[in-house]
């Protein structure tokens, strides 16, 4: 059910079965996605945005290895090849000013794309709350590797620098160069 709603952006009905209390706000469906990877992954800021802001696992992976912050900058490639876009706009749908964080993300992002700028600032907004962008999944990629635009590569790179001391980020960025991934 919270899957659901988080998929389909339902935020009243998100905002209420979080409110209620019954439920695990981590709870994973059959790939192992909790509600927050499934929004991140389907673009949905304001699920994203209440679900982080209601204490969601940020770390919690999926069947790929994938955490939320991966499958928000895979998102707009999925939107890409059509997936979802015959969706309907659904009561809680981003254009009503319910993630306001994001959306300014979102205004600052300015790829030229507007599926690459929303996944990029989901990913950045992930990234500020705690999640880290050298996490590799199950294939060894991280949030950076599968950015496909190099702004949202630097911008994920600028948030994690923002947020991480320099001497973590640094050993973070060898550890990812020696892994034979570069920069």
């Amino acid at each position: 059910c919270l899957h659901i709603a988080a998929a389909f952006n339902y935020y009243e009905m998100v905002k209420l079965l979080l409110d209620v209390d019954v439920l695990d706000i981590d709870v994973v469906d059959y790939k192992l996605k909790t509600p927050l990877t499934t929004a991140a992954f389907r673009g949905k800021k304001a699920s994203v945005e209440l679900l982080v802001s209601r204490g969601a696992d940020l770390t919690k992976t999926d069947i790929q290895g994938d955490m939320a912050v991966q499958n928000a900058v895979l998102s707009c490639y999925v939107r890409a090849m059509g997936v979802g876009r015959d969706e309907p706009e659904t009561v809680g749908s981003d254009d009503h000013g319910l993630s306001p964080i994001i959306d300014e993300l979102q205004r600052n992002m300015q790829t030229g794309d507007d599926g690459e700028d929303k996944a990029a600032a989901i990913s950045c907004f992930l990234v500020q709350r705690g999640s880290d962008v050298y996490q590799r999944n199950d294939s060894g990629r991280n949030a950076i590797d599968l950015a496909q635009h190099p702004l949202t590569r630097e911008r994920l790179k600028q948030h994690y620098r923002k947020r991480v001391p320099e001497s973590e980020c640094q050993l973070a960025q060898e550890r990812h160069c020696s892994e034979g991934h570069f920069m």
